[in-house]
């Protein structure tokens, strides 16, 4: 416990901290990334087809076809956990409510779920913020849906820059948050980077949005069956958490 909280000690000082301003989503603001659509069973995810390591064409590639399922979201104890029923093993712990939580949750990475923060938080929290590294990936299998009808979602979405050498050489500072009204569903395409939906905090402020005082919320969500997934965690390799 000692060591720990050296550990934590030291990288609440070295840690930084990337702020990015969140924007009301828009079918223009998406369209770099994807669409949005209002209507989530006529939605057609976007599958892509297996790649060839030769010369010989693929004749298949897609018909593994399509899982749906719900997403439900929650904030607890500074943590944001979800459970997708549509994918095997879909329970995630992948934003925090403070710089400290976030730390910690990354100092016991191997627990799921994440043991309780010890109290006290750092005096610089702010518990009305959203900290995030874990679970930004892209899909190399398709496109994916989300609409929720209840509630505003968070979304953290990026394009590398085409100057970069591959796809994987994501930065921090490449990321866009939008904020997802209620009953406007975003498709988001293949070999688009982004976050899991984030339910938004009970105290996050938004002029445009009433506030989320149960810190919950419940989606729609539908991909490839058979997905391919590509991770990037921006605290490991930048040594940056995104806020």
């Amino acid at each position: 416990k000692f060591q720990e909280g050296m550990v934590m000690k030291s990288l609440l000082c070295d840690v930084k901290v990337l702020q990015i301003t969140a924007r009301v989503l828009t079918p223009e603001l998406i369209r770099p990334f994807g669409n949005t659509f209002t209507n989530f069973e006529t939605e057609n995810v976007r599958l892509e087809r297996w790649p060839s390591r030769g010369w010989r064409p693929i004749e298949d590639g897609i018909s593994g076809g399509v899982t749906q399922g719900d997403f439900f979201l929650e904030w607890k104890d500074g943590m944001h956990f979800a459970s997708n029923t549509g994918v095997a093993d879909g329970d995630y712990c992948f934003a925090f409510s403070s710089k400290s939580i976030a730390i910690h949750a990354s100092l016991n990475s191997q627990s799921f779920p994440p043991p309780p923060p010890p109290p006290p938080h750092h005096p610089n929290d702010n518990n009305t913020s959203i900290f995030s590294f874990r679970e930004i990936n892209y899909h190399a299998c398709g496109s994916q849906c989300f609409i929720c009808h209840d509630s505003p979602v968070l979304f953290l979405i990026a394009n590398t820059p085409p100057s970069r050498t591959s796809i994987d050489d994501i930065l921090p500072f490449d990321f866009t948050a939008v904020v997802a009204p209620p009953n406007v569903g975003v498709n988001i395409n293949s070999f688009v980077w982004h976050s899991p939906p984030i339910a938004l905090p009970p105290n996050f402020s938004c002029s445009r949005f009433p506030r989320n005082s149960s810190g919950r919320a419940a989606m729609r969500t539908k991909q490839a069956k058979v997905h391919s997934k590509i991770y990037y965690d921006p605290l490991k390799e930048h040594n940056t958490l995104l806020n």
